[in-house]
C-alpha cells in the first residue's frame, strides 16, 4: 500500500540556469517506494517537457523516529547505475510561524501538521487567513481534515461551523478508501 499523494509540476526559471521544472510530490505518508516514484515522475516530466527537473517531496505525517527517509533514488542493475536526488521537506519540522510571518498562504491547510500548529489558536488563525482570501476558501475543508489529526472532530466542527464537512470528504472522488474509513470513524 502506498501513501496518498498529489503531484504538481511548476515551470520556473533562474537567470543563471534558465528554464526548468519543479516537481512537487505531496505525500501524506512515507513509503519505501517513494524514491522510485519520484524518479519515475521526474523522468517522465523531463521527457515530456524537455526541461531539467528539480524534485521536491513534501511529507505530511511523521512516520516516527525509526523510519529512514531517503532523499535520493539509487539503483544498480547489470552494472548500470541510476541516481536522482530530491529535496525532502518534512511538514512536522516546519515552524508554523514561518507560514504566518511570511504569508505562505498555500501552506495554511498544513498548519495542524507543522511544529507549533497542533493547537486551536494556530488552527483558528489559519482558518481566519483562509476566510480573508476568498480564492483560498476551497482549502478550508483540507485544513479541517488535517486538524482532525490533532483535535477531536467535534471541536473542529465547532470552530469551523461546518458540521457537514466530513460528509463532503467521504463523497469526494479524490479521497482514497482508506482515508474515507478514517473520516467515517472520526479519527485518522
Amino acid at each position: 500500500m502506498g501513501g496518498t499523494c498529489t503531484d504538481v509540476i511548476i515551470q520556473a526559471s533562474l537567470p543563471t540556469i534558465g528554464p526548468f521544472l519543479v516537481l512537487f510530490d505531496i505525500q501524506l505518508r512515507h513509503t519505501p517506494r517513494m524514491p522510485r516514484r519520484v524518479q519515475a515522475y521526474a523522468g517522465l516530466a523531463e521527457e515530456k517537457y524537455d526541461r531539467p527537473v528539480f524534485a521536491v517531496v513534501l511529507l505530511l505525517l511523521n512516520p516516527g523516529p525509526q523510519t529512514v527517509i531517503s532523499d535520493r533514488y539509487e539503483e544498480t542493475f547489470l552494472g548500470m547505475h541510476a541516481r536522482r536526488d530530491f529535496l525532502v521537506i518534512k511538514a512536522w519540522e516546519l515552524d508554523v510561524s514561518l507560514v504566518f510571518e511570511e504569508g505562505l498562504l498555500v501552506l495554511l491547510p498544513f498548519v495542524p501538521l507543522m511544529r507549533g500548529g497542533d493547537n486551536e489558536v494556530a488552527i483558528r488563525r489559519a482558518l481566519q487567513l483562509l476566510r480573508d482570501h476568498p480564492q483560498l476558501l476551497d482549502l478550508e475543508p483540507l485544513l479541517a481534515f488535517f486538524a482532525s489529526y490533532v483535535l477531536p472532530i467535534k471541536r473542529i466542527e465547532r470552530q469551523m461551523g461546518q458540521s457537514g464537512i466530513w460528509q463532503s470528504f467521504e463523497n469526494h472522488p479524490g479521497i482514497s478508501k482508506s482515508m474515507r474509513k478514517g473520516i467515517s470513524r472520526g479519527s485518522l
